[in-house]
């Protein structure tokens, strides 16, 4: 009876496996596909933050601002920014002094993006004198606007931070705190990081921490055209020779000198110094050939007193 009743019965009720049509393959392909793209993005997402050092490698120290906020190194200054630190202390007399004034010269270049997509941190490396109120006054003898923060802490720990940033030389630490003028700058959502000297040019430096830590991203502002670059000058041999031997202390207009166009007129105990060989250096008259090179070059007749 069972036998008979699989053979006679309830087929009506029995369905055949669904054949997955070609339309369903395609949305499955495109799902996995979907999905894939997604994991690979989550992934990049990740390596793009692990290029960066970030947290696993900055110290988040403690910090109070120039405002009197307490904030975290990495956390609240550092993290996901374009940033720029150097390390001063307001009681230097030389050093510290000009590197903050170089430094507001890069800061006046980059304009309002300090504060926008750039941030600026001066660090003290002497936190017991350089309390908020302290560096506070020293930003407004420079002058220095928003975007540009002043920092003290705790002196162990801006030491181990300037160490975690290279900046920490310990063979030129002593009392009276010199230490390495070197500051850094960084995009830590890159994780490119370089250290430059303050006192390079400023033009420079703003182009690296504007432009060049952004990758190309930031389009530069009032960029100029190759073809509207200016020919460059054909000298003739005694205007190169001028330009590149005499131009430094001798210029057209004013002064007396060899070409009756000059700066100022040595002393005559300069002339009677020795040379780097040792012995007295000769004036000009006795060098006629490049004297009536430049002359001629500048349309000058050569007199034959010296310099």
């Amino acid at each position: 009876m069972i036998a008979l009743a699989r053979r006679a019965g309830h087929h009506d009720n029995l369905q055949e496996p669904q054949r997955c049509r070609p339309i369903d393959r395609l949305a499955r392909w495109l799902l996995t596909t979907l999905s894939a793209l997604c994991l690979i993005g989550a992934c990049s997402a990740v390596q793009v933050s692990a290029q960066g050092m970030g947290a696993a490698y900055f110290p988040n120290t403690p910090l109070i601002t120039h405002r009197g906020e307490s904030v975290r190194f990495y956390d609240d200054l550092v993290s996901g920014k374009v940033v720029a630190i150097s390390f001063i202390f307001t009681r230097c007399t030389d050093s510290c002094p000009a590197e903050t004034a170089k430094l507001k010269r890069v800061y006046e270049e980059l304009g309002d993006r300090v504060g926008d997509d750039i941030s600026m941190y001066s660090i003290s490396i002497d936190p017991d004198h350089d309390t908020p109120e302290v560096l506070s006054e020293y930003r407004e003898q420079f002058g220095i606007g928003p975007g540009w923060t002043f920092l003290t802490g705790n002196e162990d720990e801006i030491i181990h931070l300037r160490k975690r940033l290279g900046l920490y030389m310990e063979e030129i630490q002593d009392e009276d705190r010199n230490h390495n003028v070197t500051f850094i700058v960084g995009n830590d959502r890159t994780g490119k990081w370089i250290k430059r000297s303050p006192f390079d040019n400023p033009k420079s430096l703003a182009n690296l921490i504007g432009y060049e830590l952004f990758d190309g991203q930031i389009a530069r502002s009032a960029a100029k055209s190759y073809r509207t670059v200016p020919k460059a000058p054909e000298y003739t041999r005694g205007e190169y020779l001028f330009r590149t031997r005499c131009d430094s202390c001798h210029t057209l207009g004013g002064g007396e000198t060899l070409l009756g166009h000059g700066k100022r007129k040595p002393s005559p105990s300069s002339a009677a110094r020795p040379g780097i060989d040792g012995r007295p250096r000769p004036p000009w008259s006795t060098r006629p050939r490049d004297v009536v090179l430049v002359a001629r070059s500048l349309g000058h007749r050569p007199s034959a007193s010296p310099l």
